[in-house]
Parts: C-alpha cells; sequence; structure tokens
C-alpha cells in the first residue's frame, strides 16, 4: 500500500505534463479530461493558496488552462465525495460477521 501511493502521488505529479504532451494529439479529448479530472485543480489549489494566482497550463501554442479557485474546490470536492461515497458502499458490502 505505501508503494502504491507513493507511485501514485508521483504520477499525480507529472500529470498536467502528460497534458501538455498529449494536447497536440486529441486537443478536445485533454481540454475536456484537464477541466474534470482533479490532477489540474489540486494543482490550481496548491497555487492560489501559495502563490494568489491561479495555475496557468499551457496546453498548446494558443490553449492555455486557467481555473478559478471556486471550480476547482468544486472538482476536487466532488471527486472526494465520488471516492468516499464509492468506498463506503464497497465497506458496506463487506460481511464482517
Amino acid at each position: 500500500a505505501l508503494l502504491l501511493s507513493v507511485a501514485l502521488i508521483t504520477l499525480e505529479g507529472l500529470l498536467p505534463l502528460a497534458a501538455v504532451f498529449a494536447y497536440g494529439y486529441a486537443p478536445a479529448l485533454t481540454h475536456l479530461l484537464a477541466e474534470v479530472l482533479p490532477f489540474y485543480h489540486l494543482a490550481n489549489i496548491k497555487s492560489w493558496f501559495q502563490e494568489g494566482t491561479a495555475l496557468l497550463l499551457p496546453l498548446g501554442a494558443s490553449a492555455k488552462l486557467s481555473g478559478g479557485l471556486v471550480l476547482s474546490l468544486l472538482v476536487t470536492g466532488i471527486w472526494t465525495i465520488l471516492f468516499a461515497g464509492g468506498a463506503i458502499l464497497q465497506f458496506k458490502r463487506e460481511d464482517l460477521d
């Protein structure tokens, strides 16, 4: 579990860079995934609290992704609720008797 956690944390940090490279192959899909998945929003929240500005993610020559703090908190909160709900449902299905 520890190795998996370290690997996921490392991978999560590299995902914004992967989005920059993937944008050249599938721009619409990359932009959609960057807006919906939590990796950009977590980095954006960190940027807002540390630097006071949004994280500017350059996806292509003319495309950039820059989101507000409220949107990033909302997306991250939704993903947290989804994962917590899935864990609770899985735990309720386990028979501990």
